[in-house]
């Protein structure tokens, strides 16, 4: 599923508490984290605010359109599909008209969760795990850790 919204900080804080109340405490979330003191600040507040979910920050660096790169390989070797849903055309414009459209969050999006999930099943991916903000152990089998 897809949120398309416009909020302000706050409003994307419960946008996200929500969401991760929907998707239930066994998925994974991953929160950007911007380079510099205030994207660290701010990744920092989020993974505090989903105490009780497991989640981890991913630092971010680059161009958006340089990180897009990988998942924009698999769309065009047809290894991704959809799921049928309401936000389906305007993500699909987006991607079209990417870099030289008004939006971009959502294929930043999109490509970050392809890049991490890439890296997971690779096992390169640093395997911190945080619940409540403390870090807890393995993302690939937190009963070892």
């Amino acid at each position: 599923d897809v949120r398309r919204e416009r909020f302000s900080g706050a409003g994307v804080r419960q946008l996200i508490r929500s969401t991760a109340a929907q998707d239930g405490l066994e998925t994974y979330i991953v929160v950007p984290q911007d380079p510099g003191q205030a994207g660290k600040t701010q990744a920092d507040d989020i993974v505090a605010e989903l105490a009780g979910f497991v989640v981890r920050k991913e630092p971010q660096s680059g161009k958006k359109e340089t990180r897009a790169e990988p998942f924009s390989a698999q769309v065009g070797a047809g290894n991704v599909d959809l799921v049928d849903g309401k936000w389906n055309d305007a993500f699909l414009s987006e991607l079209r008209f990417f870099p030289r459209g008004t939006y971009k969050d959502q294929v930043d999006s999109v490509s970050s969760a392809f890049n991490f999930l890439s890296k997971k099943i690779r096992n390169d991916v640093d395997s911190d795990m945080y619940i409540s903000g403390e870090k807890q152990g393995n993302w690939a089998n937190p009963l070892l850790s």
